[in-house]
């Protein structure tokens, strides 16, 4: 022990060397510690370090502020003076152990003096088990008060309740002479059925006037007999499961079954059932109500229901026939527009076959054009050729394919404009195009013949005939703006953009034209059906309408139209293949 206790030197004196109580306290099963009023340690037993989980060498190099878990130095210096001054002070605080685990203690500490040193005696018990039961004790105290506060609660509405019973019953009894006959007149006078069975052997005990009401039978038909007896269950299964929730539960609520009268016929019945102690004698009350009526009323509804779906389907189905009358009513319109666009597109062809025949004509006549008649031939040819493209393009353009297919939208919106752009060629208006991709910036189908993105960013799954007709409808509807802005003395430039933005999810479409802007008042009626803001019959007012049936259901995207400061724009947003 003199080898561990060096670290002061009064604990090298003689003196402590020699004293039995150093060597008492060195051998306790009970944590002791000397400190001094600056907080250092200067003697600790064997069971103070197993108990502050550290050798006696690292407890003896700590402070003791170190093992407290809720003292500081001057704490412990404010604790050493009162401890001079009253000799002997006891408290409960927290030890921290090397491991970091807490455990509530309760220290009493001696002031000692030993050759002008003063330090503290203190004397560790380990009360965490103690702590612990107190907080159990206290956990039910405040569960037992919580109880108590409800029980209180409870007590004091039945008591509301009792007393309210009572002043009914006094009042009642002004009428009768006994409580019994107050329960009687109850139990006689519901509209439900209730009844009384025993609940060792099923037997009836009681019955009421609902009883009899509901089910027929009187009191003297059932008294000492079962319901098995008297076959009042349709279904015995119904019956097994009011007594396995009753064996389980001790009651059963809301049990639908079917019951049968006295009559023989059946009825429905809803049933809550609980086990009851009547004078000694255990028994089932039960209470029925009839719901026959109530699921009568029940099965019309579903009948009802049933006929309202078909209805509705029936509805659907012709609004269906409706919107596909609206499509082919659009689609004749947009092959009215294409008609006018080939006329446009064969008017100088047609004219320059006429030029070429006659010229073939005079060369076979002997007349020198400077080119030979197989040239002519040639040229007159390929006049036809042009032509005859012309009208598979136009078959094309309204194929009746339905089925979902790959396609590129650029390749689409090319075609479209191939078509017409003759027409627009002849009305002096401008198309200009540009593609943005997320990743490049170019005019993909004006720069590139083949009509397709080089990037193959512009792929849908979809249904090109119908998109091509929903292009078609929108750059008409822009030439007829354009053309209208013109005759309003509207200077606007007489051209069209439209912008193409590739991203990584979506394609946007933007068609903008510099014509007149929509009025804000109708702005959100264009795209329903029969709405139209160009004059009477110069307009259908289904186009739009189907245009946006065709993006928004036919391809799940989204088409808006918004005034800009020099005309309007329509947007389509499409989402990408995947």
């Amino acid at each position: 022990m003199v080898k561990l206790i060096m670290k002061h030197p009064l604990m090298n004196s003689e003196l402590m060397q020699n004293n039995s109580f150093v060597k008492i306290a060195a051998n306790s099963p009970l944590p002791i510690l000397w400190t001094l009023p600056n907080s250092d340690i200067i003697f600790a037993n064997s069971a103070a370090c197993i108990h502050f989980g550290y050798s006696m060498e690292e407890l003896l190099t700590l402070t003791v502020d170190k093992l407290y878990n809720n003292f500081s130095k001057s704490e412990i210096s404010k604790e050493f003076i009162i401890l001079k001054d009253k000799q002997l002070t006891r408290f409960e605080t927290v030890h921290l152990k090397s491991d970091g685990t807490h455990i509530h203690v309760e220290s009493v500490n001696h002031y000692v003096t030993v050759e002008d040193v003063e330090f503290c005696v203190s004397y560790i018990f380990d009360i965490t088990e103690k702590k612990h039961k107190d907080l159990l004790i206290q956990e039910k105290t405040e569960e037992l008060q919580k109880m108590n506060s409800n029980l209180e609660l409870i007590i004091s509405e039945r008591t509301k309740e009792l007393e309210d019973k009572i002043i009914e019953l006094k009042e009642t009894q002004k009428k009768l002479k006994a409580s019994e006959q107050i329960f009687a007149s109850a139990f006689n006078t519901s509209q439900d059925s209730i009844n009384l069975n025993r609940l060792k052997d099923g037997k009836f005990i009681s019955i009421n006037e609902g009883f009899t009401r509901i089910l027929g039978y009187t009191e003297d038909d059932v008294i000492n007999k079962s319901s098995l007896e008297l076959n009042i269950w349709k279904n015995q299964e119904d019956r097994e499961m009011l007594i396995e929730g009753l064996n389980k539960n001790g009651f059963y609520r809301n049990l639908e079954a079917d019951f049968v009268h006295k009559d023989g016929y059946t009825l429905q019945g809803l049933m809550s059932a609980s086990i009851q102690e009547v004078d000694g004698e255990i028994v089932i009350l039960s209470v029925s109500k009839d719901i026959t009526k109530l699921k009568t009323l029940e099965n019309e509804l579903k009948n009802l229901n049933k006929n309202l779906l078909q209805k509705v389907k029936y509805e659907v189905s012709l609004r269906q026939k409706q919107e596909g009358l609206l499509y082919e009513q659009r689609k004749f319109a947009d092959m009215g527009k294409m008609i006018n666009a080939i006329a446009h597109q064969w008017r100088q062809p047609l004219n320059s076959i006429n030029l070429v025949a006659q010229a073939m004509h005079d060369v076979h006549e002997g007349e020198d054009y400077g080119i030979s008649f197989e040239e002519l031939s040639n040229q007159h040819c390929q006049l036809i050729d042009y032509m005859s493209n012309t009208i598979d393009d136009f078959r094309n353009f309204f194929s009746p394919n339905k089925s979902k297919t790959s396609f590129s939208i650029i390749k689409e919106l090319a075609i479209t404009l191939d078509l017409i752009k003759a027409q627009f060629k002849s009305e002096n208006i401008t198309i200009e195009t540009h593609c943005n991709c997320s990743d490049s910036e170019k005019a993909c189908f004006e720069m590139n013949n083949r009509h397709v993105c080089d990037k193959n960013k512009d792929t849908l799954i979809g249904y090109p005939g119908e998109l091509r007709q929903v292009f078609l409808n929108l750059i008409s509807n822009a030439k007829d703006a354009i053309n209208q802005s013109q005759i309003n003395e509207n200077n606007s430039e007489r051209k069209l953009d439209i912008n193409v933005t590739i991203t990584s999810s979506d394609i946007v479409i933007d068609i903008h034209n510099q014509g007149m802007p929509i009025p804000d008042d109708v702005i959100d009626k264009i795209f329903d059906p029969y709405f139209t803001t160009k004059k009477e019959g110069k307009g259908t007012g289904i186009g739009l309408y189907m245009s946006r049936m065709i993006i928004e259901e036919h391809m799940k995207g989204k088409i808006s139209c918004h005034n800009t400061n020099n005309g309007v724009c329509f947007t389509i947003s499409l989402p990408l293949s995947k």
